[in-house]
């Protein structure tokens, strides 16, 4: 058989000779040795092998100290970055002595990864840092701030949306525990608050606040501002509030009382007069138990800087030795006062820039808020719609930076008058807007929803209260003959008249306990922070008398305000601010020049709020040394004033319905001491209270039976000696 043709074909093969081709170069021999090869690097920034650790450092569970980890924040991989931030927590968790040791270099390694680009370890250390800050003392933190701010400031305006936002909530932060250098100086350019504010406008497109001229003027957003979601512009506006809150309360030098009744300055003359009247019932002294501090004691001489000085015979009061000579030292007193009321005009001066400032902010603002809350508005309110919890947060922080910039512009009574009028147009508008939906009660049944419905009627309540006040100040004479364009349109006053009607119809509801909604039929009861939020729109409607309808409404919120104070109960959180509330009010009827009028039965009725003051000290006993202090100085003051309101009968009254509070005689178990001896840990407020006692004394000859109960209350204790040296006439 002939052979195949491929076998022949392979026995060629094996002896043929291949042919060169061109361009292709000579072919290499199979048996050839290819000797080519390739290297690569190997990057170890560290090694351990041959060298001996320190026995004595901490690790962690992975064999790593302080200066691994803090090496391994600066690692390529995320993850390593990641599990280096929880490193450290554990290093300092288990080892506190490093908290003084190494905070320096941890918190400066952190500060660098602020704006990392992996969402992990950014959520990772924010919550490295919340940890650390709630652990380490915060002496030992502030210094490292400005840094942490840096950083933070760089993140603001980082090129990706995500690294923005959570900027965002690394101010908030800082503003929950060192607030006051987070808006240091935030009204100043190149200030510390001056970068993050502008972070803020930068987050919400709204341009650059600190720009010079009008609002035309303005620079144009900037071209890298993304549309933000729901949820971070939220976190956005409620940090902002957050900001803003902070900002204007840390430069306040004011007492908690004056912080509180702001809206009442108007009533006086100076700011300096308006605070020492706040200050009478407010309580001035640490009542913290078993302090020891030099007490008051009776006296017929003037002491210098002595509130608790009363009414009586003094001696520098007789005019046969008052001298026209001073004494070098006396003289020398002169230039102090100057040099406080240099301060003073110092202060107002620096006031009204921030407020004009405030007002530019809110300027810029305007815009965003008023589309924020048609955007989320009808989500909120409209009953079949599907509304979410990020709507009701949005409008939330919408009405609380509305209220705080313009609450701290129309508090400004020196603000110049366009700036005033810039704001109060600003302020009509978004009232506007939000008229549509509130005031309101919300009836579906959800107990989330009707407290939105109540917290944002609340603030649109004060916004209201806010626009009356300025309405007032614009209804001047002196104002229209110097600016006649500031004078409100008629068109914004008809709108006004009619949100202020509702609105005080709706404050007419809320203290009498009318708020009635499905999960709460029998009616809401205020707390404290609503109490005190209705109070600028209270004070509003009291003065807001230029009709006949608003001075009847005026009356029925004026009798609503006495009746919820004599109705809530003395545990109730919110009958301290009532308190003071009421207790102001009368003592602003007995001020000289006092514009305040009463009907007979308003008189009436504040007799009975203060005839059932003793009530409430021996409810209180010794449970609220603050709300005791409270009644005792307005008993005191109104006693020492003679007001109108404190009648011979009133006085009767108070003063027999005071016995049970120091003792009294039960016919089977004899004597019983009353709640003052349970003021043992405060000796301040007994005291006070013996003061009140004597002062109510004053001029009585029915005087014998609360006599006979202080003596026996005071018996064999340290207030005995001072009772019974007490003068006979105060």
């Amino acid at each position: 058989m002939p052979k195949s043709s491929k076998k022949k074909k392979d026995k060629t093969a094996d002896f043929s000779k291949a042919k060169l081709k061109l361009g292709k170069g000579k072919q290499v021999a199979n048996n050839a040795t290819d000797t080519t090869f390739k290297a690569r690097s190997i990057a170890v920034p560290y090694q351990t092998i041959g060298q001996e650790k320190d026995a004595s450092k901490p690790t962690t569970r992975r064999n790593l100290s302080l200066d691994d980890l803090l090496l391994h924040l600066k690692h390529y991989n995320p993850t390593t970055r990641k599990d280096a931030i929880w490193g450290i927590r554990e290093l300092l968790d288990t080892n506190p002595q490093l908290m003084g040791t190494s905070l320096t270099p941890v918190i400066q390694a952190c500060a660098r990864i602020v704006g990392d680009e992996d969402a992990e370890v950014r959520k990772s250390l924010l919550t490295f840092l919340a940890w650390l800050f709630r652990l380490a003392p915060l002496h030992k933190i502030r210094p490292h701030v400005p840094l942490l701010i840096l950083f933070i400031t760089s993140a603001q305006t980082h090129i990706f949306p995500a690294i923005r936002i959570d900027a965002i909530r690394f101010i908030d932060l800082l503003l929950d525990h060192i607030p006051e250098i987070v808006t240091q100086v935030w009204n100043e350019p190149q200030s510390t608050g001056a970068r993050v504010l502008e972070g803020y406008l930068g987050l919400l497109n709204a341009g650059s606040f600190f720009w010079a001229g009008h609002k035309d003027d303005a620079p144009a957003p900037s071209s890298s501002s993304v549309t933000l979601s729901s949820n971070s512009k939220h976190a956005v506006l409620s940090s902002l509030s957050s900001f803003l809150r902070k900002a204007i309360s840390s430069p306040l030098s004011q007492s908690e009382s004056a912080s509180v009744f702001w809206f009442m300055a108007s009533s006086f003359t100076t700011h300096t007069e308006f605070l020492s009247f706040c200050s009478l019932i407010h309580p001035r002294h640490d009542l913290v138990a078993g302090s020891s501090t030099n007490e008051t004691e009776w006296s017929h001489t003037i002491r210098q800087f002595n509130p608790e000085d009363f009414v009586g015979v003094f001696d520098c009061a007789l005019g046969s030795r008052v001298s026209n000579e001073f004494s070098l030292s006396e003289l020398g007193g002169v230039g102090q006062a100057v040099d406080m009321l240099k301060s003073d005009f110092a202060s107002t001066s620096q006031s009204s820039s921030t407020t004009s400032r405030m007002a530019r902010l809110a300027h810029t603002l305007h815009p965003i808020l008023v589309s924020t809350w048609l955007d989320v508005a009808p989500s909120v309110f409209v009953a079949d719609a599907s509304g979410d919890e990020t709507s009701a947060l949005l409008a939330i922080s919408v009405a609380q930076i509305a209220g705080c910039l313009y609450g701290t512009i129309f508090r400004d009574v020196d603000l110049a008058g366009d700036v005033r009028s810039i704001a109060f147009n600003d302020l009509t508008a978004l009232l506007g807007y939000m008229s549509t939906y509130l005031p309101c009660i919300s009836q579906t049944g959800k107990t989330q929803s009707e407290e939105v419905s109540r917290d944002l009627s609340f603030a649109y309540c004060e916004l209201t209260s806010l626009a009356v006040l300025a309405s007032q100040y614009y209804s001047t004479n002196a104002i229209l003959e110097t600016n006649p364009s500031a004078k409100p349109e008629p068109k914004q006053t008809k709108a006004l008249s009619i949100q202020a009607d509702r609105v005080g119809e709706y404050v007419v509801k809320a203290l009498e306990g009318e708020l009635k909604t499905v999960s709460q039929p029998l009616g809401h009861s205020l707390t404290a922070s609503a109490y005190t939020m209705l109070l600028p729109t209270i004070w509003s409607f009291l003065r807001y008398q230029s009709t006949v309808e608003s001075v009847a409404i005026s009356s029925r919120i004026r009798l609503a305000c006495i009746n919820h104070a004599l109705r809530v109960s003395s545990k109730s959180g919110a009958k301290g601010v009532a308190t003071q509330f009421i207790g102001l009010m009368v003592l602003l009827h007995s001020q000289r020049n006092s514009h305040m009028t009463l009907t007979a039965n308003e008189l009436e009725r504040f007799r009975g709020w203060i005839q059932q003051l003793p009530k409430v000290l021996w409810e209180v006993g010794g449970r609220d040394p603050s709300l005791t202090e409270t009644i005792l100085r307005i008993l005191l003051h109104i006693a020492l004033r003679r007001s109108a309101l404190f009648d011979a009968a009133t006085s009767g009254y108070v003063r027999s319905r005071l016995i049970p509070y120091f003792a009294t005689i039960h016919p089977e178990k004899g004597e019983i001491l009353g709640p003052f001896t349970k003021l043992k840990q405060w000796p301040r407020l007994r005291r006070l209270a013996l003061n009140v006692t004597a002062v109510l004394m004053r001029d009585s000859e029915t005087s014998e039976p609360i006599r006979a109960a202080v003596d026996r209350a005071v018996k064999y204790t340290e207030d005995a000696q001072y009772w019974c040296t007490r003068p006979d006439s105060i």
